[in-house]
């Protein structure tokens, strides 16, 4: 798209590739009014100069997926846009302004480098996170439901979701020893949000998994733990506790799934995506705490993930948010059949985000695939070796699975 329009100045062609290309792999609703990046983060960068370059940087980092030229635009807006923030935090630049840029940022530089997950950002994120929620605990009731700062609390919601979603996928492939996802364990946040009904609303990034998505972060972290310490035996416990958890959850009965005017979005995709979740999840719980199966005699339920996938359509918006499940899935078959279906996906996944990070994470599949046909039926006895984690930790790598 961009090369057929060489005419256009850098300023016009990078509005035009995020408001066609960017914003549909940040939502999955991306009509005008569903999409907050479009519709609310867009016009707010017109006048806060940091937001403007963040957002321009996430933009260009997408475009030079597939047109390298556009990595050095993108390089230069990140620069700026990173030292307009480091300004504007020293001179009372709104909470939520800043938290919007900060994650801009962290979009913008997995996208750029493929196997980081922007971390540092993320840990920023969090720091804004507990700002913002401080500030609103002291203002006063009037002020509290006053139009502007009952829009600046939506903004808000939708940029601590967004945060929720990128830090909890990150924790999945990050070795840094802070925490980063998980929600933000701060007084009164649910009383904050609740009035809005925002547990019944379909997210952008995590669809009808909100609630699930804390426990995915809970997962990671006890993983960690098992990884750091080089012991799982002392923390089977938690996980068997994490498994119930996660076994219990079901997405909220009450969500208006198809109140949307995207054709491309349906109900039935949306809460197929929400279990495929859950079941990568209990997958990613029981390989990482090999101890757990001497607890259960459930299987892992490999062969029903591959499934769930494969039953959402590729037109379907909701595969934007797919790469973790389907990691999840792809490396698990076996058979040859299978793994071309899971093949096939990937190159669908492609086509849809043009994302490096997505072609990334086919990578480390293939070498799963590799070594389990080196091992032959020895690579059951070596799961930590021809896990993903483990070629990824190998290979110095920390894809951004979302």
């Amino acid at each position: 798209m961009i090369s057929a329009l060489p005419s256009l100045d850098p300023q016009t062609r990078t509005a035009l590739f995020f408001h066609t290309s960017t914003c549909g792999v940040m939502s999955i609703k991306d009509t005008p009014s569903d999409n907050p990046w479009r519709s609310l983060f867009w016009p707010l960068s017109h006048t806060h100069a940091a937001l403007y370059h963040g957002i321009a940087a996430m933009a260009n980092f997408h475009a030079a997926a597939t047109h390298p030229s556009f990595r050095i635009e993108g390089v230069d807006h990140m620069r700026i846009a990173i030292r307009e923030l480091v300004h504007g935090l020293n001179n009372n630049m709104p909470t939520d302004v800043a938290l919007a840029t900060t994650l801009t940022l962290a979009f913008a530089e997995a996208w750029d480098q493929h196997i980081s997950t922007g971390i540092a950002h993320l840990r920023g994120a969090k720091i804004l996170i507990r700002q913002f929620v401080t500030s609103r605990l002291i203002l006063p009731s009037s002020v509290q439901q006053s139009p502007s700062e009952q829009a600046r609390l939506s903004r808000f919601k939708t940029l601590y979701n967004a945060w929720m979603y990128i830090a909890v996928i990150a924790k999945l492939t990050s070795d840094d020893e802070n925490e980063t996802g998980g929600p933000v364990e701060m007084q009164d946040e649910h009383d904050i949000f609740a009035p809005h009904g925002y547990d019944d609303m379909v997210d952008p990034l995590m669809g009808c998994a909100q609630s699930l998505f804390p426990i995915i972060g809970k997962v990671a972290s006890l993983v960690r733990h098992v990884r750091l310490s080089g012991r799982d035996d002392i923390y089977v416990a938690g996980a068997i506790a994490l498994k119930k958890e996660l076994e219990m959850w079901m997405p909220s009965p009450n969500a208006p799934y198809i109140a949307c005017d995207d054709p491309a979005f349906d109900s039935s995709s949306c809460i197929a995506t929400a279990h495929a979740y859950k079941l990568a999840t209990l997958l990613y719980l029981h390989q990482c705490v090999p101890s757990l199966a001497g607890h259960c005699t459930d299987s892992q339920p490999t062969g029903e993930l591959l499934e769930l996938l494969v039953s959402v359509p590729t037109s379907s918006r909701t595969c934007v948010v797919h790469i973790f499940p389907l990691l999840s899935a792809a490396c698990e078959v076996d058979m040859e059949p299978m793994r071309e279906i899971a093949r096939q996906r990937w190159v669908e996944l492609s086509r849809l985000l043009h994302m490096g990070n997505v072609d990334r994470a086919f990578d480390v599949v293939e070498e799963v695939w590799r070594r389990k046909k080196v091992l032959n039926d020895e690579w059951k006895c070596k799961v930590g070796f021809t896990h993903w984690s483990s070629v990824m930790r190998e290979w110095g790598w920390e894809v951004l699975l979302g």
